[in-house]
Order: structure tokens, then sequence, then C-alpha cells
């Protein structure tokens, strides 16, 4: 299990990391403080892959998101970064841009894939994310604006998205689920009112 934590009356945040030996076990005692803000400029979106080793990946505000030490991508608006192993490819999921502005959201989602889970990651057009490359996977529309904060859950027969997304009139934010369907060597997403990504 791996969070986000803020000490109350402290600016920075903590990233945590605990174990336990089954999904519903008890917590060790004294969890382990993988990152703290003051040395990584604001880091956050916590996740973990498993590919012989155990890789933890994380977003920072202001300088590279990180692949345990390795540097994936700067950019001040990158979030909620998502690995994930399917076939021959390691992909990268990841959020740009701003959420959390309601109908002035403009998050989306995108990715980029590598045959090594260490990268590079390129997109599509075989752009590097490092460069600012990212194939698009959720875009929004009229009835659902910003599309992101996404996880991926892989299953046996069928990989699911959960995303969240903002009401095109009010605003609300709900949360989406889809199928992850691949077409080509990359994922594709469903969204109510249409997904300008699979265009």
């Amino acid at each position: 299990m791996t969070w986000k934590a803020q000490a109350r009356g402290i600016g920075f945040l903590f990233l945590v990391i605990c174990v336990s030996s089954c999904a519903f076990g008890q917590a060790p005692t004294a969890p382990r403080v993988i990152a703290v803000s003051g040395d990584t400029e604001y880091a956050h979106d916590p996740s973990i892959i498993k590919d012989g080793d155990m890789w933890y990946l994380f977003g920072t505000a202001n300088g590279p998101h990180r692949n345990g030490e390795l540097p994936i991508r700067c950019s001040p608006d990158l979030q909620q970064l998502k690995l994930c192993g399917h076939g021959d490819y390691f992909y990268l999921f990841v959020s740009f841009d701003l959420c959390c502005r309601r109908t002035k959201s403009n998050y989306k989602t995108m990715v980029g894939r590598s045959h090594d889970v260490t990268g590079p990651y390129l997109d599509a057009t075989r752009t590097p994310m490092m460069e600012g490359g990212g194939t698009p996977v959720l875009l929004g529309n009229d009835r659902w604006i910003g599309p992101g904060g996404e996880s991926v859950r892989q299953g046996k027969d069928q990989d699911i998205m959960v995303f969240h997304a903002y009401d095109g009139k009010t605003g609300d934010a709900y949360l989406q689920l889809s199928t992850i369907n691949s077409m080509g060597g990359w994922p594709h997403v469903a969204l109510e009112g249409g997904n300008p990504a699979n265009k």
C-alpha cells in the first residue's frame, strides 16, 4: 500500500509505503517514507509495478517524474502516473494539464509505451514522453469534461480503467469506468458522448 500524506501545519508532502502479506492484513507499525517534497518538488501520485523487481513510480510537480530514480518527463502539469505491463510492452498512463476546475478543467489522459520498464516511453508517432509526447487515451467532450486521474485494474480476461470526469453542465465530478480494448498495440477507452481520442 502506498499513499501521499501531509504533516499538519507543514507545506511539504510525504510519500509512504507499507507492506502486508495479504490484502486485508495488518500493516507494519512503521511505514517507510519514500520521498519528501522538500527533496523532490511536490512529490505526489505514487504507484507500484512489479517486473521481477519492484518499481515505485511517482510524480514531481516541478521536476522529472521518476521510476525509482529514473526521470521520465519534466512537466508542472503531469499527474497520476500508472504503469502497466501488457503483451510485449509497458504502458505509461498519465494525466496532462489541469484538473479540479469543474467545467474549466482541461484534464486529459495520455499514454506512451516501452519494451523496458525504465523507458524510454514513446507515443504512437515515436515522440518520447520526455519531449512532450503522448498518445491520447481519454479526451473530453460536451457531456464529460476533463477525464483523468486514472487507475488501471488488470484482469485475466479484461483490463479496466477507472477515472473521473466533470459534468459538462454542472461541473460536478463523477466516477467513470470503462473496459480497455487494445487495437494496433494501443489502449482504447470509452466515454459517454464519444471519446475523441478514439478517432
